[in-house]
This record gives structure tokens, C-alpha cells and sequence, in this order.
């Protein structure tokens, strides 16, 4: 069941997604899922904020720039996932903690 699951597209009318914005998914409890594809270099401030169900980001890329480290506030139960040969990643990401995916693991 993909209840509450979802992935970003790379692309939207064949124009890349490149951000994802400020408070974009902020308060959304019946998120517990989101994949972010490799496009996605940036994210804005709070934009997982208070998802209560929150428990995985998997993470495409190389780690994305964010201006502040309040991306995931109020969701506590967030485990970061990255590919590898993916950089810029540590042993947390915006106060989260981080794991590596197998090799060909897309899913978390």
C-alpha cells in the first residue's frame, strides 16, 4: 500500500524539479515516506516540519544545500537514506540520522 508514500518527480513538464520550498510538506501528518530524486539540489527551510509519521527520506543525490537545520522539526522519527557514491552526507543531516542504502536499494 503506498499510503502515505510519496516520490518527487525529476521532472514536471519536462522542466527539472531542482528545489523543493519553504514549509512544502510542513504539518502533513499522513506523510511517513518521501523519495527525492538526484535533481533536487535544494530544499527550503521546514519543508518536512511537524510530519508527525514521518519515518523515511531517501535520498537520490548527493546531499541537497538547506539554509537552516530546522528542515525536519517535529518529526521526531525521520531516518535519513542515501545512495552510494553519493557525497556530502554524515552521520546525521538537519539533526537526523543517516543510512546508507544497499547497493541498488531504492527503497527504505
Amino acid at each position: 500500500d503506498a499510503k502515505g508514500k510519496i516520490s518527487i518527480p525529476k521532472k514536471i513538464k519536462n522542466i527539472p524539479v531542482t528545489s523543493i520550498g519553504y514549509r512544502a510538506f510542513g504539518g502533513c501528518s499522513s506523510l511517513t515516506s518521501v523519495t527525492i530524486p538526484d535533481s533536487v539540489t535544494n530544499i527550503g527551510d521546514r519543508a518536512f516540519s511537524e510530519c508527525s509519521n514521518l519515518k523515511a527520506v531517501v535520498f537520490g543525490g548527493n546531499a541537497p544545500s538547506v539554509l537552516y537545520y530546522s528542515l525536519f522539526e517535529g518529526s521526531e522519527k525521520v531516518e535519513v537514506f542515501y545512495l552510494p557514491g553519493t557525497s556530502g552526507w554524515g552521520s546525521t543531516f538537519c539533526g537526523r540520522p543517516t543510512k546508507l542504502l544497499p547497493k541498488g536499494g531504492k527503497d527504505a
